[in-house]
This record gives C-alpha cells, sequence and structure tokens, in this order.
C-alpha cells in the first residue's frame, strides 16, 4: 500500500500495518477525488472518509455479502466453462489476459451488477476505460455510458411512475363504482392512499 502526502510518500508493507494504515484515516485519508484529468466526480464509496464512508459501504455492501456471491457460484463458473471452451474450440492460442481473465472477471460483474447487456462494451474497454478510446487519457467513453445508463434509469422509473399511478386511480375508480364494501373491492390502506395522492397529483 502506498501512502501520500503533500511531501512524499511511503510504501505500507505487511498485513497488520496495512490493516491499521486503513483504519487510521486521519493520517491516511481517502478523502480527495483522483484521476482528475478525466473525471470531476468521486468515485464512491473510495473517495470519502468515516462516516460517510460507512453510510455508502452499507448501501451497497449487500451485493457483495459472501451468501449473494456464494447463490452466483454456477453462473461464475458457467461463464468460465463458455469461455474455456470457446477459446480451445475456436483458437489455436489466446491470451490468458485479453482472452479469458478480462472477459472472465467482467463477466462475473455483469452477473453480479444484473448487468448481462453491458458485458461485452465493459470488455470491449480494455483494462482501462480512461484509455479505451486511444492511448490518451479521456473521460469520454465512461461518461457516454454512464450518460446513457442514467438516462434510461430516469426514464424507466417515469414510466413506473406513472403506470403505478394510473393503475392506482383505476383501482380507486372501481371502489367508488362498486363500493368499498364490496367482495370484489380492492383495500388500499390509509397510508398507500396518502402516498398515492401525493405522487399522482401532478398527473
Amino acid at each position: 500500500m502506498k501512502a501520500f502526502t503533500k511531501e512524499a510518500h511511503k510504501n505500507i508493507v505487511g498485513y497488520e500495518a496495512v490493516r491499521t494504515a486503513a483504519k487510521d484515516y486521519e493520517n491516511y485519508s481517502s478523502d480527495l477525488q483522483g484521476d482528475r484529468d478525466v473525471r470531476d466526480y468521486r468515485q464512491i464509496p473510495l473517495e470519502v472518509d468515516p462516516p460517510k464512508h460507512t453510510d455508502y459501504r452499507h448501501a451497497v455492501q449487500s451485493v457483495f455479502l459472501r451468501p449473494k456471491l456464494e447463490a452466483l457460484l454456477p453462473d461464475f463458473e458457467k461463464t468460465a466453462e463458455d469461455l474455456l471452451n470457446n477459446l480451445l474450440q475456436n483458437k489455436k492460442s489466446f491470451d490468458v489476459y485479453d482472452d479469458l481473465a478480462l472477459p472472465f472477471v467482467v463477466g462475473c460483474l455483469s452477473i453480479i451488477y444484473a448487468r448481462p447487456q453491458d458485458k461485452d462494451e465493459w470488455v470491449s474497454w480494455g483494462p482501462d476505460v480512461w484509455t479505451a478510446a486511444g492511448p490518451t487519457r479521456d473521460g469520454a467513453v465512461l461518461h457516454e455510458y454512464l450518460n446513457r445508463v442514467f438516462s434510461s434509469i430516469i426514464l424507466y422509473v417515469e414510466i413506473y411512475n406513472t403506470s403505478l399511478c394510473l393503475t392506482i386511480k383505476w383501482f380507486n375508480r372501481m371502489n367508488y363504482i362498486i363500493g368499498p364494501n364490496h367482495k370484489h373491492s380492492f383495500l388500499w390502506s390509509n397510508e398507500i392512499r396518502h402516498s398515492t395522492y401525493m405522487k399522482c397529483e401532478d398527473t
């Protein structure tokens, strides 16, 4: 592990020493933004200190818990088998890093994040997304991808909320027609009704 200060940097070696330094965020802070030449945002939760780091970590750690990952082992194994079978059947020789290690790791990440549609694009970036478009470091490739993904998520949420509001309004309308005590009436708690009106107020 390398620790950087304004004056110099030093190497910290050994498990206990690294563990101690990692906990000593007052002297070895992560509260900075790296890669300033290609991005203007922080990588969360890597580039913040506790207590912010703790809050962000709690928000995402469920994806990486051992039981969650163990449940995905069959998918990881199939990814490895498919890669090896394809290489052995179609290539006389191959690069262990480019043809096996990189697509295997990226394939596993696409399974963990439930983004199989992005696997080929991630692999095409190579070992460093900052040089995905050429030898000069540039953030354009990643920024374009993030903007595209976030835009699709926002659109999905907008469509979902609109559909939810229309559905709930239909349920409420049916209750009004057949009566709230009818055997086929749709039961909504006061809390759901209140949140429904609040969410659908502008639709």
